[in-house]
Parts: structure tokens; sequence; C-alpha cells
């Protein structure tokens, strides 16, 4: 038997107000980013919304976890490398975690001085990462969550 719950389809007006929430958090936080990395590909478009929010360069990274179900991984993974910065990795979702874990652990682990931020739309508790900013927390046996831009 199935216990997962349908999929959930969402709409770019909640994909907006969701950045506005986690954009708002980082602001009473004080913290200044010098880059936003967005992880491809859906990263990409909360990523811009935070760029043009926080008014913050955007640096576009491809990456899928080694250890998680990912995506496809039909692409090589490439990580710019930006040393001595405070960054914020920017993703849809942490799922399983393993993505958003393995790239924060590599800015930290190319320059100890790296101040490095992670920020999701959504976060399921059973993630082996739990981002810095998160909007909306999942539970385990949460449904497919359908962005925008997936369909």
């Amino acid at each position: 038997m199935n216990t997962k719950k349908p999929p959930q389809y969402l709409s770019f007006e909640s994909i907006v107000y969701s950045c506005d929430y986690l954009v708002q958090a980082i602001k009473t936080d004080g913290i200044q980013f010098d880059a936003i990395i967005g992880l491809s590909r859906g990263g990409l478009i909360p990523a811009v919304i935070f760029s043009h929010k926080l008014d913050v360069v955007l640096v576009p990274a491809s990456y899928s976890s080694k250890e998680g179900n990912g995506d496809d991984k039909n692409h090589p993974n490439m990580l710019p490398v930006k040393m001595n910065s405070t960054l914020l990795i920017v993703d849809d979702i942490c799922d399983g975690g393993h993505t958003m874990k393995e790239v924060v652990e590599f800015y930290e682990d190319i320059n100890k001085n790296n101040k490095v931020y992670s920020a999701v739309l959504h976060f399921k508790e059973t993630s082996v990462h739990e981002p810095t900013y998160f909007a909306y927390p999942l539970a385990a046996d949460a449904g497919w969550i359908i962005y925008p831009w997936e369909r």
C-alpha cells in the first residue's frame, strides 16, 4: 500500500511568496553575501529571485549528488570556486539532502574562511542536511513537489 501523499503542484506566485519570506529572514539576520550560488536545475529560478531582491551576484552551478537519487546525472558536476567569501547556496528542495550537503561541504573545505549558508523552498525532515533557511518543512511521507518550471 502506498502511504505517500499525492503530488503537490505549486504556482509561480507561491514560489515568489516563499522567496520573499526567505529574503526577509536573511535581511533580519543582517547577512551580507558575496555571491549566491544557484544549483541547476531547480535552484536557478529561486536563486535569480534572491539575487534581485538581495542585490547580490548570481553564480549558476551544475551539481548532482554522488549519493542521492538526484536528477538523471547526465551532466558533469561544475562548481565555480570563490575564495574568502560569504556564500548562499540555493536550491528548490532539500529532499534527501545529499546534493546540498556535498555542495556546502565543498565550499567549506576549499577555504576555511568561507562562510557558507544554504536556502531552499522546501525541506524534508528526513534530509541529511538541514538548510540554514527554508520556507516549508515537509513530513517524511509528503508527496512529490511539482514546481512550475517542471511542468
